[in-house]
């Protein structure tokens, strides 16, 4: 697992110092440390286009303004300002499947972490992928005791987030939501990556469904 710190300020400060036209470059290198939070959209993102959409300022305008930013002391970088928006893109999409009340509940409760919160956040998220690998490299079959440990734990996780079906408890629409991210799982190259392998990615989804699967 890999931890990636941004400096931001450095990176900030040579893409001012760029010409217009390489601007746009330079901000897909700073940001790249982040691509992986955008894992579940499939084909990925271009950093460069979140940045104008999220992070605070056209490339080739108001540099005077983010200038003076850089240049200011004593402020803490939040991570919360950083990704503003991030959540928003998607609006629409987490209130038509969830409704209102779920986009606002984990919207708000990722924001309210601090920097430090958000990478421990991060960090186990990393982990709990790594450990599907490392079950499936192991020989475990879906429906092993070690598998379906591991989606307990997988399903705690989901819970720890606001406004997600298996925070409120609700069973049936928490196994809706399972079979849905187990298909995405399965068929999205960018979950591959994050799992490692494909087959990583499909055993995981497999073992997800068995483990919301309605007793026989």
């Amino acid at each position: 697992m890999t931890i990636s710190i941004i400096d931001s300020a450095s990176c900030m400060s040579r893409v001012l110092a760029a010409d217009t036209d390489d601007r746009a470059d330079l901000l897909r290198d700073m940001w790249a440390p982040m691509a992986g939070m955008y894992h579940f959209i499939p084909g990925g993102v271009d950093m460069a286009t979140v940045h104008r959409q999220n992070f605070g300022f056209p490339p080739d305008s108001a540099t005077e303004q983010v200038r003076e930013g850089l240049e200011a002391e004593g402020r803490e970088p939040r991570m919360d300002v950083m990704l503003e928006g991030f959540n928003d893109r998607y609006e629409a999409e987490v209130v038509r499947r969830w409704g209102r009340e779920a986009f606002d509940a984990s919207n708000q409760w990722w924001h309210s972490k601090s920097i430090g919160q958000q990478r421990d956040w991060q960090a186990d998220a990393e982990a709990l992928l790594t450990r599907w690998a490392e079950i499936h490299e192991a020989g475990h079959t879906p429906g092993s005791p070690v598998a379906q440990e591991h989606a307990a734990v997988h399903m705690t996780w989901f819970a720890e987030i606001p406004g997600t079906p298996t925070h409120a408890d609700d069973a049936e629409r928490s196994a809706a939501m399972v079979r849905c991210v187990a298909d995405l799982y399965q068929t999205s190259p960018d979950f591959h990556h994050a799992f490692g392998s494909r087959e990583a990615a499909q055993f995981a989804a497999d073992a997800l469904r068995l483990h919301v699967r309605p007793p026989a």
